[in-house]
C-alpha cells in the first residue's frame, strides 16, 4: 500500500455477495478507501500508534524487556520499556509496526450492506494484543 509506505495484508469478510458472487458496493467502496489512505488518515494512524505505545510501556511491565533495563532504571517499568523499544515519536512507533492487517467487514442494517475497515497492526510492545484501529464513516474508533 502506497499511501502508508508499508505491505498491508487485506482480508474481505462477505456475507452477503449477490448470486453472481460480486462485491457489494459499501464493501468495494471500502477497500478502495483501505488501498489509497489520505495523508491525514496515515498520520492520524501514526499518533494513535504512538499513544498506544506510550499507556502500555507506562502501564504494563514487559516479559520481552532484557531484566537488565529493568536493572539499570531502578526497576522504573516506564523507563526501563522505554530505553528498551527506543520509540521517541509517532514515526518510530509507526516504523516498528511488524505486520499491518486490513480487515474489510460487511453486515446489514435496516436492510442496507454497510461495511467498516478494521486495523490490525501486531508491535513489539504489545506482543499479545497487537493494536486495533476501526475506521467507519471516516473516523477512528480509537480517539487517545
Amino acid at each position: 500500500n502506497q499511501s502508508l509506505g508499508i505491505q498491508v495484508e487485506y482480508t474481505i469478510g462477505l456475507e452477503n455477495a449477490n448470486t453472481e458472487g460480486l462485491m457489494p458496493e459499501a464493501v468495494i467502496n471500502k477497500l478502495r478507501e483501505a488501498t489509497s489512505f489520505s495523508k491525514s488518515k496515515v498520520i492520524k494512524i501514526k499518533k494513535i500508534c504512538f499513544t498506544h505505545y506510550d499507556i502500555v510501556i507506562k502501564n504494563t511491565s514487559l516479559a520481552e524487556v532484557p531484566d537488565k533495563f529493568f536493572e539499570k532504571y531502578n526497576h522504573d517499568n516506564y523507563k526501563a520499556n522505554k530505553a528498551y523499544f527506543n520509540i521517541r515519536n509517532q514515526s518510530d512507533a509507526y516504523q516498528a509496526i511488524t505486520n499491518f492487517k486490513v480487515f474489510i467487514s460487511e453486515w446489514i442494517t435496516n436492510e442496507k450492506i454497510d461495511a467498516t475497515i478494521n486495523l490490525h497492526l501486531a508491535v513489539p510492545w504489545d506482543q499479545e494484543h497487537g493494536l486495533s484501529i476501526n475506521l467507519y464513516k471516516n473516523k477512528f474508533s480509537t480517539d487517545y
